[in-house]
């Protein structure tokens, strides 16, 4: 089980990177693929596919991250949110 960690927050209008400190942990996921357009996330029923913004940002919950990382998943910590 794998966990992704997205954090460097972008300013869409301007460009500017880390904005703020905003760190989102989310998991558990199975597995991830990084296509052209999307990072698909395969969690417990089902892929998710997060868009991509001009081939570099991720967007999640409308947030547009500039860098993410996978980790291995931590199911004591408390920070991690669950898909859905």
């Amino acid at each position: 089980m794998l966990q992704i960690e997205f954090f460097n927050r972008l300013n869409p209008k301007t460009k500017e990177h880390h904005i703020d400190d905003t760190y989102i942990v989310v998991g558990p996921i199975d597995s991830f693929q990084w296509t052209y357009g999307h990072l698909r996330l395969v969690v417990d029923g089902g892929e998710i596919d997060l868009v991509r913004f001009k081939n570099s940002a991720i967007q999640y919950k409308d947030i547009l991250f500039g860098d993410f990382r996978i980790a291995p998943y931590d199911a004591k910590n408390k920070n991690v949110e669950k898909f859905g």
